[in-house]
């Protein structure tokens, strides 16, 4: 039988800054015990919305001061990502929003950036623009600890693709950039997790992929990007218009 989970202490206010908005958090549990959450706080950098993030111990008490993810202030700085390293260390990974002036419109993009941070919060090397596009929006990205150290960051773009990019724990770039998946119907909400052997599964939602609603799809990856089998579909078997695809 489940059990419903028991609160252990009282709830935590994770932002020192209270001022203007914060929103869009993520969270990671670290090896040491610890976690650190991370969000998007709007005028906090004086440039639009910025990231800012918090450690705390195994008890929630807070470790060090709050500190700020993003280095780029200019434009903004939202949606972020976070996920524990084999050191201890984590990285977090966003979009950074520019904008494209065209003789007849103005119109903004999104990139992916990230920075990898030691235990203690201290930015290891300098910030990383991980996606390569030019022109064009990349964005709601998605990172994982891989079980060799390093990690992957996943992302999808507005040229129907999916992307992944792997890091040393320093954010040095191994290897080149892997393309996932093209040629799609439309792509959102790309997602990867580690699995054994410094391997990752990435699975992102097409829509009007197999002429009906949106539909989650996956591919393994080893660690140097190689495909692992086939692209596949997860669980649904069932194509009726914009029937319900539930991953558990």
């Amino acid at each position: 039988m489940d059990l419903p989970p028991i609160p252990t202490g009282t709830d935590i206010l994770v932002n020192t800054t209270t001022a203007n908005y914060q929103d869009y958090s993520a969270i990671a549990a670290l090896a040491g015990g610890g976690f650190v959450v991370v969000w998007a706080s709007n005028i906090q950098d004086v440039s639009g919305w910025g990231l800012y993030g918090q450690i705390f111990d195994v008890n929630g008490s807070v470790v060090g001061g709050e500190f700020r993810c993003n280095a780029t202030i200019s434009t903004d700085q939202s949606y972020p990502t976070v996920t524990a390293l084999q050191s201890g260390g984590f990285v977090v990974s966003w979009g950074s929003s520019y904008p494209f002036f065209a003789p007849s419109y103005t119109t903004t993009y999104w990139d992916v950036y990230a920075q990898p941070f030691n235990a203690t919060g201290v930015p290891q090397g300098a910030e990383l623009h991980v996606t390569s596009i030019v022109e064009g929006t990349e964005n709601y990205s998605s990172a994982a600890g891989l079980s060799d150290g390093t990690f992957v960051i996943a992302w999808s773009d507005d040229n129907l693709q999916v992307h992944a990019q792997r890091y040393s724990s320093n954010g040095t770039v191994l290897g080149a950039e892997n393309l996932v998946a093209s040629n799609l119907d439309y792509t959102l909400s790309a997602s990867v997790v580690a699995l054994s052997n410094a391997s990752y599964l990435i699975t992102w939602t097409a829509y009007n992929s197999d002429g009906s609603g949106p539909r989650i799809y996956g591919q393994r990856c080893a660690a140097d990007g190689t495909h692992l089998g086939a692209q596949f579909s997860f669980f649904n078997t069932t194509v009726a218009l914009f029937g319900s695809d539930v991953v558990s």
